[in-house]
């Protein structure tokens, strides 16, 4: 069956990973010159070890996780899954240590981390939207798991009507939704 396929290739692709530890920019340098890895495998490696803990039960995953020694990051995104990575370990330990953690992340960015005009939370300037959902999601997602001792729902929620036109420009910027949405969209990686 299709899954175990999957499965078991998550297993040998995470193995391989863990016993060859290091970053693909490092292996492939001229690939650090677009998309340089600036947090270090730990995160990839605590992160695909939740997700084959969730699909496995395997205890061995969810040990490795908690032996990455994650940190609190300002973002979820491509280069670092660090703060999610807290977050699931928080949900599935319900150790207090991690929803710390998850609460200290969601704190730092709705509460520390600069903010548009219309309050959008500004990351960094590559991907700003997919940096304000990914962190929007993981927070209420932790909220509904019942790990955090404040409510960041409308935060989060702020974050989400933003990017679909509730916004000084009217503008959603998912692309068919609303009257006024990208009719041009480009990314580098379509131009081929």
């Amino acid at each position: 069956d299709y899954s175990a396929k999957c499965l078991k290739h998550a297993k040998e692709l995470y193995q391989f990973a863990d016993e060859h530890r290091g970053t693909y920019s490092d292996s492939i340098p001229d690939a650090g010159q677009f998309y340089k890895s600036w947090s270090g495998f730990n995160d990839e490696l605590g992160w695909g070890a939740m997700w084959l803990y969730r699909a496995t039960d395997d205890q061995s995953y969810l040990d490795k996780a908690k032996q990455m020694g994650l940190n609190v990051a300002g973002e979820i995104s491509w280069d670092n899954k660090a703060s999610a990575t807290l977050i699931l370990l928080a949900v599935e330990t319900g150790d207090i240590a991690y929803a710390s953690k998850a609460e200290q992340f969601c704190n730092k960015i709705f509460n520390e981390t600069p903010k548009t005009n219309d309050g959008l939370v500004f990351i960094q300037q590559w991907g700003s939207l997919r940096h304000a959902s990914n962190v929007a999601y993981a927070c209420l997602y932790a909220e509904s798991k019942g790990v955090l001792s404040n409510s960041y729902k409308a935060s989060a929620k702020r974050q989400i009507d933003y990017i679909l036109g509730d916004n000084s420009r009217d503008f959603s910027y998912l692309i068919g939704y609303g009257d006024s949405y990208p009719l041009r969209p480009h990314h580098s990686s379509s131009s081929c």
